[in-house]
This record gives C-alpha cells, structure tokens and sequence, in this order.
C-alpha cells in the first residue's frame, strides 16, 4: 500500500488524531451508458448515505452539451 493510500484509508499509523479523517471519501467506477464497462474512475465525498459529492466533470459529456451559440457565417 502507497503511504497516500494509508492516509486516505485511515489505516495504521496515520488512523490518529494528527491526521485528517478521510472515512467520507470514496472513489467509484462508473460508465456513461450505463453498462458495467467501468470507463471511468473518480471519487467523492459521502454526504448522506446515499449521495455522493463528486465535481460536474465527472458527468459531462460533450456531445450532450448544448449549443448557446453559433457563429454566423
């Protein structure tokens, strides 16, 4: 195990009060088309049992993006 995952796990010797509690952090593996393919891998911060707190880049899709403007020719 890296040191940084020790840290992030909680796991021992870094599980003190000297150290930050990350037990609300968890990564997660998804895809976008909703199969089991997993193409992604990002993390969050549980806020509710089930709600995770992620960034909105972790979902965006360009090809869902709409288009606010158009050059004219």
């Amino acid at each position: 195990m890296f040191e940084y995952e020790a840290v992030g796990s909680n796991a021992s010797p870094f599980n003190t009060t000297a150290y930050p509690n990350f037990n609300a952090v968890v990564h997660f593996s998804y895809s976008l088309d909703g199969s089991s393919n997993e193409e992604f891998i990002t993390s969050g911060v549980l806020v509710a049992p089930s709600w995770i707190l992620t960034a909105g880049h972790n979902f965006f899709v360009q090809t869902l993006r709409p288009i606010l403007h158009q050059p004219q020719e």
